[in-house]
């Protein structure tokens, strides 16, 4: 089974994008940039690729020792979470349960993410071929601004020149 970090595709794309934390799951810099290599592999020149990552200020504040109950008619979930600073490693466990036409059905995920430093990030895409790398932090409130120590994401935007 392919993912990320081994898909190749023609360079027929214009653009190509990956949100909501989907990078945070490749635990390693180096697979991170074939992540970003594939990308660029497939994107015709001029081409924007645009990503985000949650950062380790996030997985410090809000994963760490972090428990979600959900209790609604149709589903109950509880999200465990817990993240190690000192090996930059965040594990998820999710129990699910989903009411069925005979009763409920249970559905236990192990997640495990972490974060990558804007540094870190922007080599990997430089060395991956990208150029022109604009890195910004965006809340609903204040809308794009210039990354802070306590951005929660990260969001990337290049050019395959």
């Amino acid at each position: 089974m392919a993912d990320a970090r081994d898909f190749k595709l023609p360079p027929v794309y214009n653009a190509a994008f990956c949100t909501f934390d989907s990078l945070n799951h490749i635990l390693d810099l180096s697979e991170l940039y074939k992540v970003f290599s594939n990308v660029y592999m497939c994107l015709k020149k001029g081409g924007i690729f645009i990503c985000d990552l949650t950062t380790d200020y996030f997985f410090k504040k809000y994963v760490h020792n972090h428990t979600t109950i959900a209790d609604k008619t149709t589903y109950f979930y509880t999200n465990q979470s817990e993240y190690d600073a000192a090996t930059q490693t965040a594990n998820l466990k999710f129990t699910l349960f989903r009411q069925k036409t005979k009763g409920w059905q249970r559905y236990d995920i192990l997640l495990h993410q972490r974060p990558y430093s804007a540094a870190e990030v922007k080599s990997a895409l430089r060395m991956a071929g990208f150029k022109n790398i604009r890195v910004v932090a965006a809340t609903p409130e204040r809308g794009p601004h210039k990354p802070e120590k306590n951005s929660n994401r990260l969001f990337y935007s290049t050019l395959k020149s």
